[in-house]
């Protein structure tokens, strides 16, 4: 194998992430970051959920699981995420 295409493969196979290592680049919009933390939510779990949409404006119609016929709805999105139990079976369904 040539060196350009080495160093092609090493390029196109290069992780992409952020700085820390196992830690996804996330484009997060500043307000919802600032809102998530001052709801006591990741920012990063918000996303994954609701995208881009600000704490206070989401309903439980526009979670991905909802979406995704995944739950039964019917709770705040805050209360929601920020639930313990919950949290612990997102944390078991992630395996």
């Amino acid at each position: 194998m040539s060196k350009d295409t080495k160093k092609r493969l090493r390029s196109k196979y290069r992780p992409k992430g952020g700085s820390v290592p196992g830690m996804p680049a996330v484009a997060i919009d500043p307000r919802v970051r600032r809102e998530c933390e001052e709801e006591g939510l990741d920012p990063i779990d918000w996303n994954i959920y609701f995208g881009n949409m600000e704490p206070s404006k989401a309903t439980c119609d526009d979670c991905y699981e909802r979406r995704n016929e995944l739950c039964a709805g019917g709770r705040e999105p805050i209360k929601c995420l920020g639930d313990d139990r919950r949290a612990q079976m997102r944390l078991r369904t992630a395996r």
